[in-house]
């Protein structure tokens, strides 16, 4: 994997953890801002998960970046 995809996945990682961090604390709400980043992030993550599904070497980043583009969906949905 070129190291611009396995930064691209740490920030990914890093945003959404704070993004998701920040809705459970706020008892399930989402800050405006939090809710444009998830959006920005959604065609990354799926991205991600494309990429990663292509070899078995990343089935655990595979199975990460899947539940992440699931929770920015749940929240997404959440907000809507």
């Amino acid at each position: 994997m070129p190291f611009d995809d396995r930064h691209d996945l740490a920030y990914l990682d890093f945003t959404m953890a704070g993004c998701v961090m920040t809705y459970l604390k706020n008892s399930g709400v989402a800050s405006p801002g939090h809710t444009d980043v998830l959006r920005d992030c959604r065609p990354k993550l799926r991205a991600a998960v494309a990429l990663l599904a292509r070899s078995a070497e990343y089935r655990e980043g595979l199975r990460v970046f899947h539940g992440l583009l699931a929770m920015a969906e749940l929240i997404l949905a959440d907000e809507a």
